[in-house]
C-alpha cells in the first residue's frame, strides 16, 4: 500500500514539474488568448469593402488616418505577421478597429487603417493607445468625439453640436467651427 502511494505522489510531482516547464519555456501553450506578437517591421498593405458606418472606433494601439479620398475600401496597413489579427468590422452603424484580442500583448507594431470619410461620420472613439487623426474636415449637425486610455484624436470638426471627453491620459486636438 505505501508502495502504491509513494508511485501516486511520485506521478502527481513529476506532472506538476511537467507542467510548469511547460509554462516557462512555452508560455504560449496555456491559453489560446496569451499570444504575444512583435511587429516584422514588414509593412504589407490589404484593402477591403468599406461597410456603411456613422461611428468610428479604434483599440489597441492601431492608427486610423480619416481621408477625404473618394472610394469605398479602406486599406490597411500593418507588419505581415500581425496582418491576420487587424479586426477592421461593421457592428450596425460602428465601424470597429483594432487588433483581435486572442492577442494579448503586442509591441514594436505598425498599424495603420486608411478610412473614407463617407460623409456621414457623427461619432469617433479611440481607446488604449490608438490614434484617429481626420485629414479632412467632418462635419454633420452633432459629433462626438471620446478618447480614453492614452488615445488620441486630431480631428477639425464643422457641426452645430460637438461633445468631447478625453480620460485617463487620452488627448484630444480639435479645431471646432459652429
Amino acid at each position: 500500500m505505501k508502495k502504491v502511494l509513494l508511485v501516486l505522489v511520485s506521478l502527481a510531482a513529476l506532472a506538476t514539474i511537467a507542467g510548469v516547464l511547460t509554462g516557462i519555456f512555452f508560455p504560449e501553450s496555456l491559453s489560446a488568448s496569451n499570444r504575444r506578437i512583435k511587429g516584422s517591421g514588414t509593412i504589407v498593405t490589404r484593402t477591403i469593402p468599406a461597410p456603411d458606418f456613422e461611428k468610428i472606433s479604434a483599440s489597441r494601439a492601431v492608427k486610423v488616418i480619416i481621408t477625404d479620398e473618394i472610394e469605398d475600401r479602406i486599406r490597411i496597413e500593418a507588419d505581415d505577421n500581425l496582418m491576420d489579427y487587424i479586426v477592421a468590422e461593421a457592428s450596425g452603424d460602428e465601424l470597429r478597429i483594432s487588433i483581435d484580442p486572442k492577442i494579448n500583448s503586442v509591441s514594436n507594431i505598425h498599424v495603420t487603417v486608411t478610412v473614407p470619410d463617407n460623409g456621414k461620420i457623427r461619432a469617433l472613439e479611440a481607446s488604449s493607445a490608438s490614434e484617429i487623426t481626420c485629414a479632412t474636415a467632418l462635419g454633420a449637425a452633432k459629433i462626438s468625439l471620446e478618447a480614453s486610455s492614452a488615445a488620441n484624436i486630431n480631428a477639425a470638426v464643422k457641426a452645430g453640436v460637438c461633445s468631447l471627453e478625453a480620460t485617463s491620459a487620452a488627448k484630444i486636438k480639435a479645431a471646432v467651427e459652429a
